[in-house]
């Protein structure tokens, strides 16, 4: 007669098992030394922990368009913030000058590899604002080059 074994992982431990229970564990043991740390800096920061003062700032300075005119470009950036549960995003689509768009995406960038850390999902975060920034700059950059081409030929 078989007698019911409760020992799920059998006699002895497999070799990938400890690995694993360590990396889940400093794993887990870094997501809630990541909150604490958050939850002291919205506590001795108040509401600009939340970055809402920074991103005040990045637009001083900034001038916005109603319409685009010949030679201004729109631009549409993401800027991400929040608690690890609680999360807000934010889509900022303007009509800038170049020299303004270029100045005000670095600053959008900068923001969110600063806040954008504590969006749910914010290990990804600096790699979206990245390929987004070098995305809008691209575009910013050929429309730049585009305009500097049609001014050429109409001198010629």
């Amino acid at each position: 007669m078989h007698i019911l074994d409760l020992n799920i992982l059998g006699a002895a431990d497999p070799s990938w098992t400890v690995p694993v229970v360590c990396v889940a564990s400093l794993t887990l043991f870094f997501f809630v030394l990541l909150g604490l740390f958050k939850l002291a800096r919205l506590i001795t920061l108040g509401t600009d922990s939340l970055g809402i003062q920074s991103l005040k700032k990045a637009y001083q300075g900034i001038t916005i368009l109603q319409t685009p005119a010949a030679g201004e470009c729109v631009i549409t950036f993401r800027t991400y913030t929040g608690l690890l549960v609680i999360g807000a995003h934010q889509t900022h689509h303007l009509a800038l000058t170049t020299a303004d768009a270029l100045v005000l995406l670095k600053r959008l960038h900068c923001f969110n590899l600063k806040y954008g850390w504590f969006y749910p999902g914010g290990l990804f975060i600096p790699l979206v604002s990245c390929l987004c920034y070098f995305s809008q700059t691209r575009k910013i950059r050929s429309k730049v080059a585009a305009s500097l081409q049609d001014a050429s030929h109409k001198g010629l």
